[in-house]
């Protein structure tokens, strides 16, 4: 199955694209050419194939959040971070790389997190030194 870049864009039916022409018939308004199989992208779809690493993380997200007691806290914890600031986990879900307000990238990876403490605020994270 060919996924494309709006991500749940898996046949030309679904796409936003996708409308009536004239006559019964269905086209791809971006192209302007009749869709004779909705179910399916048609070899002449436009759009580029969606980066297979970030659906990878959005699954791998997605599965942390669903089955949390298979993974541990401090994996649930990058988790519910990557959920709730739009971002997703690397493919292997092991890190989280996030991108300050300051322009400094801050990479999150469960292995190198010692302790994490949650208060109303914040979560906090804990490796060596750093916090």
């Amino acid at each position: 199955m060919t996924i494309k870049v709006t991500g749940t864009t898996d046949s030309c039916g679904k796409c936003p694209n996708y409308g009536y022409y004239s006559g019964g018939a269905y086209e791809c308004r971006l192209v302007e050419l009749v869709v004779h199989d909705k179910t399916v992208v048609d070899p002449f779809c436009p759009l580029p194939d969606y980066p297979a690493a970030i659906i990878a993380g959005q699954q791998m997200t997605i599965k942390a959040l669903r089955e949390p007691h298979v993974y541990g806290l401090g994996f649930m914890l990058l988790a519910h971070v990557a959920a709730k600031l739009g971002a997703t986990l690397s493919p292997r879900g092991k890190s989280l790389t996030l991108l300050l307000a300051s322009g400094v990238e801050l990479v999150l990876d469960s292995e190198y997190i010692t302790a994490e403490r949650n208060n109303p605020a914040a979560i906090e994270f804990f490796a060596g030194d750093k916090t």
